[in-house]
């Protein structure tokens, strides 16, 4: 309920076409109406191309970031992840393991990075 007395009332109604009255009576409809009707964007597989490691990006934070990514992606083709993965990444090595066997699923492909990351840390803990 709208509350307006006095010099807010006059302030109102001495303005056309702009008053309460002309306030949608269900702006809640309204706005729902505007929501669905709303095109999204709908994220492709160009997405992938064009994330990039940054030049001190870790390994695993970047296919973290390739992950969530990917997961907003509607019908995706592993080649293309892989492609993706291959181009974007900066790590030669990974490049390398990847490209030897190509993975046939997205949990294979990751489930090969945790590895190499797992193998990539205990290398570089110092040796007590």
């Amino acid at each position: 309920m709208l509350l307006c007395a006095g010099p807010s009332i006059q302030h109102f109604d001495g303005r056309q076409g702009t008053g309460w009255q002309n306030f949608p009576q269900n702006p809640s409809k309204q706005f729902a109406a505007y929501f669905i009707s709303s095109n999204w964007a709908k994220k492709t597989t160009i997405r992938l191309m064009q994330l990039t490691q940054d030049k001190d990006e870790l390994l695993k934070y970047f296919i973290t970031r390739f992950n969530r990514a990917t997961l907003e992606i509607n019908d995706l083709q592993m080649s293309v992840v892989v492609t993706a993965v291959m181009n974007e990444t900066r790590n030669r090595p990974f490049k390398m393991l990847v490209s030897k066997n190509s993975p046939d699923t997205l949990h294979e492909l990751l489930r090969r990075e945790d590895k190499y990351v797992d193998a990539e840390e205990a290398f570089s803990l110092p040796k007590a």
